[in-house]
Formats: structure tokens, C-alpha cells, sequence
């Protein structure tokens, strides 16, 4: 989307598209699933072909929350 000065906008939250299955539920990241990034991206288990290695802490991410936001806020999709 554009907004009136010719810069992307996001769409309102209820735009965004969501896929729900018996299974799998696909969603935009919000700011709340800090946590929920924090158990998955921390556990060595889940990240052993991660070149990065797993998060070491809330902090850690929070940041790549925050980048993910706002690449979903700059692009309209996906994260970086």
C-alpha cells in the first residue's frame, strides 16, 4: 500500500493475511511473541544449521523482533 506522500504503508492489521489450520497458524509477528521467539530461536536444538547459533537472551530477541517488524511495516511481507 501507498500512502498519500508515495511512501509503503502498512496495511491495517485486519488486512493482514492469516492462514489457520487444525495445525499450523500463520500470522504476522507481533510484539507480543517475544517470548514465544525467545523458546524457539533459544533452543540449540531448533538452531543446530543456524550459522547464527540460538538467542542468548530476551534482548537478543527483542532486537530481531523489532527487525522483523518493521520489515513487515516497510515492505508489506515477510521478514529479514
Amino acid at each position: 500500500m501507498l500512502a498519500a506522500d508515495g511512501r509503503r504503508s502498512s496495511p491495517p492489521r485486519e488486512l493482514n493475511m492469516q492462514l489457520i489450520s487444525e495445525r499450523l497458524a500463520m500470522r504476522p509477528v507481533v510484539a507480543q511473541d517475544r517470548e514465544t521467539l525467545m523458546r524457539i530461536y533459544g533452543d540449540p536444538a531448533t538452531n543446530s544449521f543456524n550459522p547464527a547459533g540460538p538467542l542468548a537472551n530476551l534482548d537478543e530477541a527483542q532486537h530481531l523482533l523489532d527487525r522483523w517488524i518493521a520489515h513487515w511495516q516497510q515492505h508489506d511481507l515477510g521478514a529479514s
